[in-house]
C-alpha cells in the first residue's frame, strides 16, 4: 500500500513537470511583461522541486528574473534578478550541452539592461547556438531560435 502511494505521488509529480514545463516554454516571453502572470508562474514553480530537473530550474531562474523587472525598489530588483541569474547559471552547469538553455540565457542577457551587468556569455551562447541548431529536431523551436537570431542581429544586439 505505501509503494503504490508513493508511486501514485511521484507520477502526480511528474505530471505537474510536465505541464509546468509546457505551460512556461509557451509564456516566457509574456512573463517578462505581465506581472500577474509572472507571480502565477512563481507560485506554481514554488510547489515544484526543480533541483534535480535542469530545464525547469532554469525557467525558474528566468520566472525570478522577469520578477525582478516587475519590482519597484531598486534593490529588491536587483536582490531578485540575481537569484534567478544564479538559478539559470546553475542549471546550464548542470547541463551544459541544452540548446534550450543556452537559448533562454541568451535571450535574457540580450534584452536586460547593461546596468544588471549580464552580458559576459552572449558570444558563447551565440556560438553555440549557431553550432547546434542543425540538430535540434523541434522544428517549431527552431523556427522560434531562427527568427530571435535574426532579430537581435538586426537591432544590433548580437
Amino acid at each position: 500500500m505505501r509503494f503504490l502511494l508513493i508511486l501514485c505521488l511521484w507520477s502526480f509529480s511528474a505530471s505537474a513537470q510536465t505541464d509546468l514545463l509546457a505551460d512556461i516554454r509557451a509564456n516566457i516571453s509574456s512573463i517578462f511583461q505581465d506581472s500577474g502572470l509572472c507571480s502565477r508562474f512563481e507560485a506554481r514553480f514554488e510547489k515544484v522541486d526543480v533541483s534535480t530537473n535542469p530545464i525547469l530550474k532554469g525557467y525558474k531562474g528566468s520566472v525570478f528574473m522577469a520578477q525582478g523587472r516587475h519590482a519597484s525598489n531598486p534593490f529588491t530588483k536587483l536582490s531578485v534578478f540575481n537569484k534567478g541569474k544564479a538559478l539559470l547559471d546553475e542549471a546550464i552547469k548542470m547541463d551544459g550541452k541544452n540548446l534550450e538553455l543556452r537559448f533562454l540565457r541568451l535571450t535574457i542577457q540580450v534584452n536586460v539592461p547593461g546596468i544588471l551587468n549580464y552580458s559576459d556569455q552572449i558570444e558563447e551562447d551565440h556560438a553555440f547556438i549557431n553550432k547546434n541548431l542543425a540538430a535540434v529536431s523541434n522544428p517549431e523551436f527552431k523556427k522560434q531560435v531562427t527568427a530571435f537570431l535574426t532579430k537581435a542581429k538586426a537591432q544590433g544586439k548580437l
